[in-house]
């Protein structure tokens, strides 16, 4: 809900801006600039251009970190969703030791089904998404005087899909290390 209404917003303000003249939008870009905390970082007695780089480089690693952070907090959601899953199943996944089923056996069944969604739901979601955010995008940088590359090349959905199965595995790994301290007495304890 939160991408729809930033465009509904960002629609009105791009119909009253166009009726602005361009040098007033010029003054009032120039005015929201000077109000970002990256301009003003004292950078000493640097000249014009190596101000100019240190502070865009400031800026892309703010957005860096921003993204950076929004793959930690998914892989925990993902990690965490899982690791429910296999929390509440704990007393079947006892059982199932009980009467001799390996680890493997049931990372197959508990596990493994996962790792086929989050492979289709990658499959279909990047490029939905990259299509979603090509048609979004341009509402959300409307009053920025500036022109960007918006296509990916394909092996870039390629890293990206590699990223998103890798990513599983790893919490894959740290699941099933959790299934092997799942112990038969569990269902000794609860029983009725």
């Amino acid at each position: 809900m939160p991408p729809v209404i930033a465009a509904a917003v960002n629609c009105i303000v791009i119909r009253k801006s166009l009726s602005r003249t361009a040098l007033s939008l010029l003054r009032s870009e120039q005015k929201a600039s000077h109000a970002s905390r990256i301009s003003r970082i004292d950078l000493g007695h640097l000249s014009f251009l190596p101000r100019f780089q240190l502070r865009q480089l400031l800026r892309e690693l703010c957005s860096a970190f921003a993204v950076l952070g929004g793959m930690f907090i998914c892989l925990l959601v993902l990690y965490l969703m899982i690791k429910v899953m296999t929390d509440r199943a704990s007393y079947s996944i006892s059982l199932l030791k009980v009467f001799g089923y390996c680890t493997g056996e049931v990372r197959r069944l508990y596990l493994d089904g996962n790792f086929v969604v989050a492979a289709l739901g990658a499959l279909v979601c990047i490029p939905a998404a990259k299509g979603l955010m090509d048609v979004i995008y341009p509402y959300f940088v409307s009053n920025v005087a500036a022109g960007l590359e918006l296509s990916f090349p394909p092996q870039l959905y390629a890293v990206i899909y590699a990223g998103v199965l890798a990513c599983y595995l790893l919490i894959d790994l740290v699941l099933v290390r959790r299934l092997d301290r799942m112990t038969p007495a569990e269902v000794l304890k609860n029983r009725e």
